[in-house]
């Protein structure tokens, strides 16, 4: 037996590992080894709000929903290597794309669904979601039932 053939499973754990991350479904391919989109929550007074980065968005393919307790983003980000040229005399022409060969591919395209489970029941009527410059936007307002609410204290005198 000769080393070489030893360091085969070593040798092989990059493509398995590919693979096998290709079975999950909320990661965009070549995004698979973190959750995409990434996103940010901040609370501003009631409002909890979502930002999710999503640079190459087609808008047609995107889907914000609630179902139970959990938001779900869900979209697509085309591949930019099959995107249609612009001619450089008329900005308003589209080219079809030559022969191309992609010699680097480092952004990640595809179908996409992210889950978010929420912490607190929304008023589903007052979901608001807004895509602008390559960011999703989605500001939730917690049900009233379980807004904090202050109680009055009585006193006996």
């Amino acid at each position: 037996m000769l080393f070489s053939d030893l360091l085969f499973p070593v040798r092989e754990w990059p493509r398995m590992s590919d693979e096998l991350l290709r079975l999950f479904p909320r990661t965009a391919p070549g995004l698979a080894r973190r959750p995409f989109p990434p996103v940010a929550s901040t609370q501003d007074g009631d409002t909890t709000v979502i930002r999710a980065l999503v640079p190459g968005l087609d808008p047609a393919t995107l889907s914000v929903e609630i179902e139970g307790d959990e938001l779900i983003l869900a979209g697509e980000i085309a591949d930019l290597a099959t995107l249609p040229q612009v001619a450089a005399n008329d900005s308003s022409e589209a080219v079809a794309p030559p022969a191309r060969r992609t010699y680097r591919k480092e952004r990640g395209h595809g179908r996409f669904e992210r889950r978010l489970r929420l912490a607190f029941r929304i008023e589903r009527e007052s979901v608001d979601a807004e895509l602008a410059r390559g960011i999703l936007t989605v500001r939730l307002q917690p049900a009233q039932e379980d807004r904090p609410q202050r109680i009055p204290v009585r006193t006996q005198s």
